[in-house]
């Protein structure tokens, strides 16, 4: 399976289960810097961006697959309220 589809399905496993998982991963930004970054999808733009909840910068961003490496599941947990950073 090619690393693309591995996101994908990734994502959309993601998708089903936003209340309690989320994705990290390495993303190229505009400017080609790479950021760490730990999301919580909600649904697809079109076959190769969707939208998610950006916990890393606190609000909702589009994230291409192209600019995505090193994809894994995350249930980072929320110190300060005592939940997982997915609610």
């Amino acid at each position: 399976m090619s690393d693309l589809n591995r996101q994908r399905r990734m994502i959309d496993f993601a998708m089903k289960r936003h209340e309690s998982v989320c994705l990290a991963f390495s993303y190229r930004d505009r400017k080609g810097d790479a950021t760490q970054r730990i999301v919580s999808p909600t649904h697809w733009i079109n076959g190769q961006t969707f939208k998610a909840f950006c916990l890393t910068r606190g609000d909702y961003r589009n994230f291409e697959l192209s600019k995505m490496t090193d994809a894994k599941f995350s249930l980072t947990l929320d110190t300060e309220i005592g939940r997982t950073a997915c609610d």
